[in-house]
């Protein structure tokens, strides 16, 4: 295959190879390590794994909420895969995943969020000169940024979604009389 012959003609040259993943942790394989072994040479393993752990709510909580900031507020340069691997995390968490804990903080969260739009499209008393027009063009560039941005937390949040969500909703009208 191409990988095998890429792997073959950079273990050849001395080359290392590099593989990094959302949070910039790298996995090396450079010719020595592959030398090293008497079976054929394989691929480097990414530093990332699918397989449930033991992970504490708090600290990925706090990561997660940030980029859900940032990606609310728009701000470039947010890396999205940082923030799917901790959902995921919180998701597979062994012994017991944090599905549902993950779903209360994010609704509370985007409350919060809303509540702030809310609050900063209403004039004070000091801006009395806003006009019912200066405050409809506010309220529409916020819908178009939130709309954006619910966007891209519907891609970054799938795996809830399509794992708790969806299953949690369906459970519930099959038992609605």
């Amino acid at each position: 295959s191409a990988h095998k012959l890429f792997q073959s003609a950079a273990l050849t040259s001395g080359a290392s190879l590099c593989f990094v993943n959302g949070r910039g942790e790298e996995a090396h394989s450079n010719k020595a390590t592959a030398m090293a072994s008497s079976a054929a040479p394989q691929p480097p393993a990414v530093c990332g794994t699918l397989a449930a752990r033991r992970v504490d709510f708090e600290p990925l909580w706090q990561r997660v909420a940030e980029g859900v900031l940032d990606v609310l507020n728009l701000r470039k340069g947010t890396c999205g895969m940082p923030i799917v691997e901790d959902i995921y995390a919180l998701c597979t968490a062994s012994p017991a995943p944090f599905e549902a804990q993950l779903y209360d903080s994010l609704c509370a969260l985007l409350v919060q969020h809303v509540t702030r739009c809310a609050d900063g499209l209403m004039p004070s008393s000091a801006q009395a000169c806003h006009t019912d027009v200066d405050v409809l063009a506010k309220y529409l560039e916020q819908w178009r940024r939130y709309s954006l941005a619910a966007v891209y937390l519907d891609n970054l949040f799938r795996y809830l979604n399509m794992h708790w969500i969806y299953p949690t909703q369906q459970r519930k009208q099959a038992t609605a009389p």
